[in-house]
């Protein structure tokens, strides 16, 4: 399970990038795409894919073989990754920008 799990969870990772770009865009654009509840579902989405990468068996062990310079390296480059796309769908989810006016 764990490595079918790895397996998928870069592809899972990129779609939900995808995916969030499209919440941003909706965010700067001001267009409201989809719902408001499939945005917090992605959100919920991008939070648990998270947690599970960072606890993920395959990932400690890729970490254990690099230095510390590039372990900061490599979590920093996953924090630049997740957080803002995070944020924007956050946003978007969370009627910030008031995207999702009520009549």
């Amino acid at each position: 399970m764990k490595d079918r799990y790895f397996q998928w969870s870069w592809f899972g990772e990129w779609l939900l990038a995808l995916i969030s770009c499209a919440g941003v865009y909706g965010v700067a654009y001001h267009v409201p795409l989809i719902t408001q509840h499939f945005w917090w579902l992605v959100f919920a989405l991008i939070v648990g894919t998270s947690i599970l990468r960072l606890r993920s068996e395959n990932l400690k062990s890729q970490l254990k073989q690099l230095t510390t310079k590039q372990r900061l390296l490599v979590r920093c480059l996953m924090v630049l990754f997740t957080v803002p796309l995070a944020a924007g769908v956050l946003v978007n989810a969370a009627n910030i920008s008031g995207i999702w006016a009520t009549n």
